[in-house]
């Protein structure tokens, strides 16, 4: 009779062996760097691999500004890896398909004027390991899953003079040992959460001077840096009914500064026990209840 051991023995060895070759010939992640100074993000011979495309990670760490004016797409962003890099989007349109780092262990610096930066499915982080890194958005609209300003040992800055950042999740500022400044001087800020001073020594601040800021929580962890609220002409929007809007802060943590600042209930009942402190004057509009 056939020996059934003696005819699978081969072909396992076959299957095997074409797993292998499929592994071997998978190709790796494409990557390109910005080598480039000052100049266009659509322009090949700025780039060591060409223009990034949806499948590539994107280095931009030579010092040098990538400015977006037409449509892009990129998998990984890197604005300045390990050395320093700069990034604008003037009137362009960018979509990220994973993580975006404006500053990995390096100083970033990341502008929007006008247009749009779509990272809905992935994380904007402002400031990672080391460094100094801003990101200014005047103009357009930013989205993103969520978004880390000042991120494990790392100082981030972002500024809000127009346009708007929208997160579907949470908006940390100052998270694993991390520093954080987030200033709404205009426009809109939206994030299911926001959320100062994660974990370790993290810091973290928020600045309403003007603009919205609009979200269903405002908490802050257990970061011994502390976290800060300053009310100074803006306005702190509820975006859902939270008997706890407030949470982790301590007094003296939310401060009213000479502009004052606006809680708008937006048609929910919220409540806060912290102590809201300060020479400024506090507004409520919108229908529903402020608890204090």
């Amino acid at each position: 009779p056939m020996n059934l051991s003696r005819v699978l023995a081969p072909l396992s060895s076959i299957v095997v062996l074409l797993a292998l070759l499929f592994v071997a010939a998978a190709p790796a992640q494409a990557q390109t760097t910005w080598t480039g100074t000052t100049g266009n993000w659509a322009t090949g011979g700025n780039w060591s691999n060409g223009v990034p495309v949806s499948n590539a990670d994107a280095f931009i760490n030579n010092s040098g500004t990538a400015t977006l004016t037409g449509s892009g797409a990129v998998n990984s962003l890197f604005v300045g890896y390990n050395a320093a890099g700069s990034f604008t989007i003037d009137g362009g349109s960018l979509a990220s398909s994973y993580e975006v780092y404006i500053g990995y262990s390096a100083n970033g610096t990341a502008s929007i004027t006008s247009g749009s930066w779509n990272a809905t499915s992935t994380n904007i982080y402002v400031g990672l390991v080391s460094g100094s890194s801003t990101f200014t958005i005047s103009g357009g609209t930013v989205s993103s899953a969520n978004g880390i300003v000042g991120h494990a040992g790392a100082t981030g800055t972002t500024t809000v003079s127009g346009g708007s950042w929208t997160t579907s999740g949470d908006m940390s500022i100052g998270q694993d040992g991390g520093t954080g400044t987030l200033t709404l001087s205009g426009g809109n800020v939206t994030a299911g959460a926001l959320r100062f001073a994660l974990n370790t020594t993290s810091h973290g601040t928020v600045n309403l001077n003007s603009g919205v800021l609009l979200t269903a929580e405002v908490s802050e962890g257990t970061g011994s840096g502390g976290a800060h609220l300053n009310f100074n002409g803006g306005t702190l929007r509820a975006s859902a009914a939270n008997s706890s809007f407030f949470s982790g802060l301590d007094a003296g943590d939310v401060q009213l500064l000479a502009g004052g600042g606006t809680i708008d209930t937006n048609g929910h009942n919220i409540g806060i026990a912290t102590a809201i402190q300060g020479a400024g004057s506090l507004t409520k509009t919108g229908t529903g209840t402020l608890t204090l």
